[in-house]
């Protein structure tokens, strides 16, 4: 939750500087307005993105396994049962368990397996979803307060850290710059 509030206050904290000028220094209001557009940009999206992605793979997992277990894939399987070159690609599935005739159990084992999987992982989504919201809701609460009084939290942290003067400004300003473009890399 911190590291996320600090990452999230490293990418918007330019912003907050010339929102904060823009606003005649009320940090406050910068802080909330930037707050309210990192959730409308950013958090809000990734919710959306999860919830689709679960809804994808269940209706994946549901296509597939009706395939399986359609005439459709028992043609096809059998058309490939009749090629001779496949003898070759059966010897070399044979020490894995796999041959031609049992392809039909272990495409239903792969996929069951995955639908499992899915199920578990949305039954745990459900389950933590409280405390989801609840970390959402902290990264979201120390983002305001980084932003608006991360200047002077930056100056504390810097004088408590046991370095040189010129090589704490150094450290700072390299984390700063690797963070940052780390983050507006990835996006």
């Amino acid at each position: 939750v911190i590291a996320w509030a600090v990452i999230l206050t490293l990418v918007f904290f330019p912003l907050q500087m010339w929102l904060t000028k823009v606003f005649k220094g009320k940090k406050t209001l910068a802080s909330l307005l930037i707050t309210l557009l990192a959730v409308i940009i950013i958090i809000i999206p990734c919710i959306f993105f999860m919830i689709t992605l679960i809804k994808q793979g269940i209706e994946f997992y549901q296509t597939a396994s009706q395939y399986l277990q359609s005439e459709k894939f028992n043609r096809v399987l059998a058309h490939y049962q009749d090629q001779e070159h496949l003898h070759l690609i059966e010897q070399k599935l044979a020490p894995l368990g796999i041959s031609l005739s049992n392809v039909k159990e272990f495409a239903l084992k792969m996929i069951n397996g995955l639908g499992n999987f899915l199920f578990t992982q949305t039954r745990i989504m459900v389950i933590n979803v409280f405390y989801f919201f609840i970390s959402i809701f902290f990264t979201i609460f120390i983002f305001f307060f980084l932003l608006r009084d991360g200047d002077q939290f930056f100056i504390h942290l810097k004088e408590i850290v046991p370095l040189k003067s010129e090589d704490k400004d150094s450290v700072f300003k390299t984390l700063y710059q690797t963070t940052r473009g780390v983050v507006l890399s990835m996006s």
